[in-house]
């Protein structure tokens, strides 16, 4: 008795079943890459609805909503600098120093020309009694000189009338006098 081989058997049934997984594989693969696709879309815009979600806790004192919420914006966009600021600014507020400053470290990794994130990262030495670390920072404000006004000669904060008070403090704290060239009179 002569048997069909297997592949003569079941060529046909074989054939169509393995085109059906490799139908819904390629499916599936097609979706998978639409879905990442919106995603990579929709980032910009997730991002700045969280940032706002945490401008709101923080500005409702909830400090802990505040971190978590930045944190997942970090998650999607490590590069955040945004992000990582207010996550700073939760941390020293629920007096958690040493996240504080890593998180201002961070902050001032990705933008090291930002007067804010330098005074925030000064701010979080001081805060740590760092003050030798903490004037390097304020040096690096002063000596870009002082700050331009906007359009509305509007300044919320000036950094550098800031950190030229703050190394004073350091300087103060520390009994030392730091390497600046000029004093503060002359960099008026």
């Amino acid at each position: 008795m002569d048997h069909p081989s297997h592949s003569e058997h079941c060529s046909c049934g074989h054939h169509h079943h393995n085109t059906s997984h490799e139908n819904i594989f390629k499916k599936w693969i097609i979706t998978l890459i639409i879905v990442a696709g919106i995603i990579f879309l929709l980032k910009p815009f997730i991002v700045r609805q969280m940032l706002a979600r945490s401008s709101s806790y923080y500005s409702y004192f909830l400090y802990g909503e505040t971190a978590r919420i930045c944190k997942n914006i970090i998650f999607i966009d490590k590069s955040n600098l945004r992000a990582w600021k207010m996550l700073g600014y939760a941390y020293r507020e629920t007096g958690d120093i040493q996240k504080s400053a890593e998180a201002f470290e961070k902050a001032f990794k990705l933008n090291p020309k930002d007067k804010g994130a330098i005074f925030d990262l000064a701010t979080a030495y001081y805060n740590k009694k760092q003050y030798i670390e903490a004037a390097k920072y304020f040096e690096m404000i002063i000596e870009n000189g002082p700050d331009k006004t906007g359009s509305l000669n509007i300044n919320v904060l000036d950094y550098y009338k800031s950190s030229l008070a703050m190394l004073e403090k350091c300087r103060t704290e520390s009994g030392q006098n730091f390497p600046s060239e000029k004093t503060s009179d002359e960099k008026h």
